[in-house]
């Protein structure tokens, strides 16, 4: 029984590791504010090797994730805001997984 449920339990980890999806922490989400005039790192989990490209502020960025599926792209320093701006990830078609971004005030 122990030794079927752990068979099972590899099996079912190999079948989601080949269907990886682009995604992030829970820290990067809607609404989270970044600290201005510092280069913020993003960071998450795709399909291993894939292209990603994220869109934020007027720019773009990209990378590669690794072999692992790891990737992370530090953003360029921006001045404190209170406009809403969206941040788009992708690896293929565009996915607004972010929503929107605030950058704040503090020092």
């Amino acid at each position: 029984m122990k030794k079927t449920f752990i068979l099972l339990a590899l099996w079912m980890g190999t079948f989601s590791f080949l269907h990886a999806k682009l995604s992030t922490p829970s820290i990067i989400g809607p609404n989270m504010v970044l600290q201005r005039g510092q280069s913020c790192p993003i960071w998450g989990w795709a399909t291993p090797n894939a292209s990603i490209n994220l869109t934020f502020a007027g720019k773009t960025y990209r990378t590669k994730a690794n072999q692992q599926g790891d990737w992370k792209i530090k953003l360029d320093p921006l001045e404190a805001s209170f406009n809403q701006r969206t941040m788009i990830i992708a690896e293929g078609p565009p996915t607004d997984l972010a929503g929107f971004v605030r950058i704040s005030l503090l020092n």
